[in-house]
Formats: structure tokens, C-alpha cells, sequence
């Protein structure tokens, strides 16, 4: 049997690995948290961890326990009273399977939306019958993606054609990726027959269109 001595020695290191944050941190947290780019989905990527490691100081094992606590905490009580309940739902609710994730990235970098992946009423039809997804996930996807997915892969266009952060994308690059990606692609099969509204996956454009892969 352990002493107590012994016991209160393995209470203190288990609270010091969960040490008390400052309030200047908690502030940069809640802030980051609730910020614009960040307020629908709080889930920093590893590029944000690292950001946000380097601003504050705090180890990565606080980083990750600090959002866990605070999405219940503070973020989700915060959402509900500005009746966002739904933002909530869509992003702690079960995450998409991966095969889903793979077809909403092929539909955004596909020729036909590349240059504007905002998908209509009908193609949001289409996109839900497809996957399975309720329109408010897919809604959550698409806002977050093009932020998180989107955005990056066109910056990742215009440094590779010399071009500045505002300029828009030549429409010739557009027109040769989907010139491109219509010579080497194959139709894909048509849909079951037994339910018409299930549309195939897009076509994903070939890696040397765009110069990286879609990676998940």
C-alpha cells in the first residue's frame, strides 16, 4: 500500500502536467478560438499548433489539453448562446468518414469548381445524395475547407506562377487544368440503378496540374 506521503506526491505531478495557464494565455487562446477563421471549427491544424506553441510558451501536451477542455467549456456554452447550436453539432459531432472527405476534396479541386468551389442548391443535392452527409455538415465542410484546404492549394498556384497573394488565377491555368484533366481522366460509371440521385465521385485532377497531391 502506498503512503500517503507517496499518494499526494503522484496527485502534484499528475496536476503539473496540466499546470495552471496564465490569464495573458488563456486570453491569446479564447481569442484565437473565437476568432473569424477559427470560431466554426476550433481544431488547429499542426501548422496552428506550432504557431501558437511559439506565441504563448506552453508544451504541446497543454495545447491539446487545453482545447479539449475548452471546446466543452467555454466555446460550446459560448455558440449556443449566440444560437450557433448547429456549428456545434456539425463539429463535434462524428467526424466524416475518410471516403467522404475524398470526394468533397475531388468536388472542390475538380475543373468545373476549382475556381469557385461554392456549390448550388443542386449540386448540394447531388453532394449529400452522393456521401450521406446532412446539408449542415456539408455546409461546416466547404466554409472551413476553403479556408483551411482551399485557400492554400491556390496560394500554393500563384507562387508557382509568380503571381501576387490578390491576383486572381489566369483563366488560361484554369482552362489547361480542365483541359488536362479531361484528356487523361475516364469517364467514371454511372450511377445504380436502383437509385438514380447517387452521382459518381469527381474526376480528381492529375497531380501535374496542380503541382501537389490532394492529400487527406
Amino acid at each position: 500500500m502506498s503512503s500517503p506521503t507517496k499518494r499526494k506526491a503522484a496527485k502534484s505531478d499528475k496536476k503539473g502536467s496540466a499546470a495552471a495557464l496564465s490569464p495573458r494565455t488563456i486570453a491569446y487562446l479564447r481569442d484565437w478560438m473565437m476568432s473569424p477563421e477559427h470560431v466554426e471549427h476550433p481544431y488547429p491544424n499542426e501548422q496552428e499548433k506550432a504557431k501558437i506553441l511559439a506565441d504563448t510558451g506552453i508544451t504541446s501536451k497543454q495545447l491539446t489539453c487545453w482545447f479539449s477542455n475548452n471546446r466543452k467549456r467555454f466555446w460550446k456554452p459560448k455558440m449556443e448562446e449566440m444560437g450557433r447550436a448547429d456549428v456545434v453539432e456539425a463539429a463535434m459531432g462524428s467526424s466524416l468518414a475518410p471516403h467522404v472527405i475524398d470526394y468533397l476534396k475531388a468536388w472542390m479541386m475538380h475543373p468545373n469548381h476549382i475556381s469557385n468551389p461554392y456549390p448550388t442548391e443542386e449540386e448540394k443535392s447531388e453532394i449529400i445524395a452522393a456521401t450521406g452527409i446532412e446539408k449542415k455538415q456539408l455546409t461546416c465542410w466547404f466554409s472551413n475547407n476553403r479556408k483551411r484546404f482551399w485557400k492554400p492549394k491556390m496560394d500554393k498556384l500563384r507562387q508557382q506562377y509568380g503571381l501576387n497573394e490578390s491576383d486572381p488565377l489566369p483563366a488560361a491555368v484554369l482552362a489547361t487544368a480542365a483541359t488536362t484533366a479531361a484528356a487523361t481522366t475516364t469517364a467514371p460509371p454511372p450511377p445504380p440503378a436502383q437509385d438514380s440521385m447517387i452521382m459518381p465521385a469527381p474526376a480528381p485532377i492529375p497531380e501535374t496540374i496542380i503541382g501537389f497531391p490532394l492529400e487527406t
